[in-house]
């Protein structure tokens, strides 16, 4: 049976484009740093070893609690990043989330970026 053309290279260019996916880092972890000394950096610097993606989320719990903030989103990503071992944060961004159907965060920020380390 003869495949038209289109067919096979939709195939090809379906197989290209699966691969063509970001791939995920392995978190790879060292003895726990202090949160204080870490660094958060836009560019990446030579030498880095990479260590995976760190996060940290402020959550609204009820309407009267205090509303989620930045810097309890950095804080918390700042924690997970020294309990790996990381000296540093690169490519940091902030995701706000609105009214929540949740029943356990109503607002939220969550704090993304990629833990590294730099060797001494």
């Amino acid at each position: 049976m003869k495949r038209s053309r289109p067919t096979i290279m939709l195939a090809i260019v379906g197989g290209m484009a699966s691969g063509c996916a970001s791939p995920s880092i392995e978190r790879v972890t060292f003895p726990p740093t202090d949160k204080a000394s870490l660094v958060t950096t836009d560019q990446l610097l030579t030498g880095a070893v990479l260590q995976g993606r760190v996060e940290g989320l402020s959550c609204q719990k009820g309407p009267f609690d205090k509303l989620p903030s930045q810097d309890d989103a950095t804080d918390r990503m700042r924690e997970e990043a020294a309990s790996i071992g990381a000296t540093g944060i690169y490519h940091v961004r902030y995701l706000k989330g609105g009214i929540s159907l949740s029943p356990h965060c109503w607002q939220s920020v969550t704090a993304v970026g990629i833990a590294y380390r730099m060797e001494k």
